[in-house]
């Protein structure tokens, strides 16, 4: 449970840390590129950050293991949607 706790641990960290530097540099761009960043940013906190918070949550036995897996399933694929549509705003701008 300890290598679990530790890589959970990192996995939240890491993921904050780069949807905070995301998320002041989406800020700062102010034409299209931005706003795909936006939601580019969106998609990384919904699919890694949510999605580690609910693993260690469930590591730490606060929620079901059987709950895990559809939420996570659905975390995975509404941040993967973000990532396309920040992609396809970002390759659509004409700025």
């Amino acid at each position: 449970m300890e290598i679990e706790l530790l890589a959970n641990s990192t996995a939240l960290l890491l993921s904050f840390v780069g949807v905070i530097i995301l998320g002041c540099a989406s800020v700062q761009i102010k034409n299209s590129t931005g706003k795909g960043l936006k939601v580019i940013t969106a998609g990384i906190f919904l699919s890694v950050f949510c999605h580690a918070g609910f693993e260690m949550l469930a590591l730490l036995d606060m929620i079901a293991e059987d709950t895990l897996f559809p939420v996570m399933g659905s975390l995975l694929s509404i941040g993967s949607l973000a990532f396309a549509i920040g992609g396809l705003i970002i390759l659509n701008s004409s700025d």
